[in-house]
């Protein structure tokens, strides 16, 4: 997987509202809880 393909996936799970912005080489916050993580998870 190349660098570009890794941001891209990045972006997408961004823009899902699962995990928080780029902030400058600081690892991204994640906007939900194993157990949100879980019901989505389940629904597909």
């Amino acid at each position: 997987m190349s660098f570009k393909e890794a941001t891209s996936i990045l972006d997408d799970l961004q823009n899902m509202g699962l995990i928080g912005p780029y902030m400058g080489g600081s690892r991204r916050d994640i906007l939900l809880t194993s157990e949100e993580w879980e019901e989505l998870a389940s629904a597909v």
